[in-house]
């Protein structure tokens, strides 16, 4: 940071999630090691739009580097590797990110998900997750047999 105050760098991530400004708390002076992750998916957005895929890449790096949870920056990372958008196309990389899209509950990874399956011939799998996208509470397959049963005693 550019100012003299000194911040814990646990609270400077924490300030990076949650926060809407780039400034200092303290001081209120702009610093560029505050940018919102929001802020760094938003540019990202904006690069990919314009097909400029390096770049969004590298915002969507920096997002993901402050909240590796993020489901958009998550989904969005997913999306170049699957499309080859910047980088080659890499569906294993494709799917790590789109499966930690898919826990922070991003329906667009989840979709996406069942869509690579079923590419590689995973129906199972994919069916489940076009249940999961199209439903409000999302259910292990498995959780399913064991309603059944209980709904014939």
């Amino acid at each position: 940071m550019p100012s003299s105050h000194t911040l814990h760098e646990q609270c400077i991530t924490e300030l990076r999630r949650k926060r809407a400004s780039s400034c200092c708390p303290l001081c209120r002076e702009h610093s560029d090691d505050l940018t919102p992750v929001q802020v760094l998916i938003d540019k990202a957005l904006v690069h990919i739009i314009q097909k400029s895929y390096v770049q969004g890449l590298n915002e969507l790096s920096e997002a993901i580097d402050v909240d590796p949870a993020n489901p958009r920056a998550n989904q969005l990372i997913g999306e170049c590797y699957d499309k080859g958008y910047g980088v080659p196309s890499d569906f294993e990389r494709a799917e790590v990110y789109y499966q930690e899209a898919h826990r922070g509950d991003n329906f667009q990874a989840t979709y996406n998900l069942g869509v690579l399956f079923e590419q590689r011939g995973d129906t199972t799998k994919a069916h489940w997750l076009d249940g999961a996208y199209s439903s409000e509470a999302i259910q292990h397959p498995y959780d399913q047999e064991s309603d059944q049963e209980s709904d014939q005693d």
